[in-house]
């Protein structure tokens, strides 16, 4: 015969099973709810817009090209102002078709302000080109009508002076010597050099030099014919060369 006291513990143990057989069904029950309802982001999603960035460090004075900038996506709560959101400032190009100009220094992946490059009301376009501590001089140029085509700004020359000295007092001697070596040219006067006005019309051809060499340029151009010599790319030669010169009768 079984006693109460068992009896009362067995019906117990019927209720806490039956009470936890309820409780697993409640919560798996509402396990699967939660997992069929789509579940919400973390957090929200962050708004951005493109903005223009350097592709690689650019220092003063360079030209900025497509291939030197790139859009990137930007937070929008911290696009700098003065910022640039399209690539169409650098359709047509700047000076002689080629592309602005890098006035301040940039690290890349750095925003591209409308202060930092020529074009938007910065001051002017060759004076940004400048070396510190130089100068810009015009000369005009002697040499064949397709010159322009061979030069352009960035290339180096030579310049050369072709003139006439006295002999003995009866004779003339034309020279021609290297006057200057070594020079970056700033940029070309093309509307000065149409093949149809034959190969001895002079061209202006815009320089970077020293306070020095510009002094040397203004006398040159006065007591003769100044013309130049295109340097390759890799050649900085400073060798020194003799006149070369010509005897003539003045008729």
């Amino acid at each position: 015969m079984i006693r109460p006291r068992a009896l009362v513990t067995l019906g117990a143990a019927v209720v806490l099973a039956a009470i936890s057989v309820v409780l697993a069904r409640a919560w798996l029950s509402e396990a699967a709810r939660q997992a069929a309802r789509p579940v919400a982001p973390a957090v929200e999603t962050l708004q951005t817009r493109p903005l223009v960035v350097t592709a690689r460090a650019l220092s003063y004075g360079d030209r900025v090209g497509p291939d030197d900038v790139k859009l990137v996506p930007w937070p929008e709560s911290s696009v700098p102002a003065q910022a640039l959101h399209d690539l169409a400032w650098l359709e047509g190009g700047g000076v002689q078709g080629l592309g602005p100009l890098v006035l301040r220094p940039m690290a890349a992946n750095e925003p591209v302000l409308t202060s930092k490059i020529s074009g938007f009301g910065a001051p002017s376009r060759l004076a940004a080109t400048i070396t510190p501590g130089l100068r810009a001089t015009t000369i005009r140029a002697q040499g064949a009508p397709d010159m322009a085509a061979l030069i352009g700004a960035g290339d180096r020359v030579d310049v050369l002076i072709a003139r006439e000295v006295s002999r003995d007092g009866q004779e003339r001697e034309l020279r021609s010597d290297v006057l200057l070596r070594d020079l970056r040219v700033l940029g070309l006067d093309e509307r000065a050099s149409s093949p149809v006005t034959g190969t001895g019309r002079a061209r202006a051809v815009t320089l970077e030099v020293t306070v020095e060499q510009a002094q040397i340029l203004a006398v040159a151009e006065k007591v003769g014919v100044l013309s130049l010599a295109l340097r390759g790319m890799a050649s900085r030669d400073t060798a020194e060369s003799r006149p070369v010169s010509s005897h003539a009768r003045c008729a």
